[in-house]
């Protein structure tokens, strides 16, 4: 199983790096005003945004592409119902009191 670790990029920034096995493979940037940004892959650059202002699928699109969504089924619950692909993921916390998060596909 590979692990990804978020490191802020400032004290209260919603702006990380991304981190597998120490190294750097991704930059997430969130704009401040709605619930926006950019995600950068290898020097790609992927628009993720929520379809309302404030309710809505959450959608990660490359040149005006969708290639995945997310919504939350709840908001009691700290997870996401991810569709990419054909194929449902669930993302969710690993711990009620944690920053870790789990990835799932038919509960693995």
């Amino acid at each position: 199983m590979s692990m990804l670790e978020l490191v802020s990029l400032g004290w209260l920034s919603w702006d990380f790096s991304v981190l597998q096995n120490g190294s750097p493979i991704a930059e997430i940037d969130i704009s401040s005003w709605r619930e926006k940004g950019v995600l950068i892959v290898g020097g790609s650059s992927y628009n993720v945004y929520r379809e309302g202002m404030m309710s809505g699928q959450f959608i990660l699109e490359l040149n005006g592409i969708q290639l995945a969504s997310a919504e939350k089924p709840s908001a009691l619950y700290r997870s996401f119902t991810v569709q990419h692909g054909g194929k449902t993921y669930t993302l969710k916390a690993a711990a009620a009191l944690r920053r870790t998060f789990l990835l799932l596909r038919n509960d693995q």
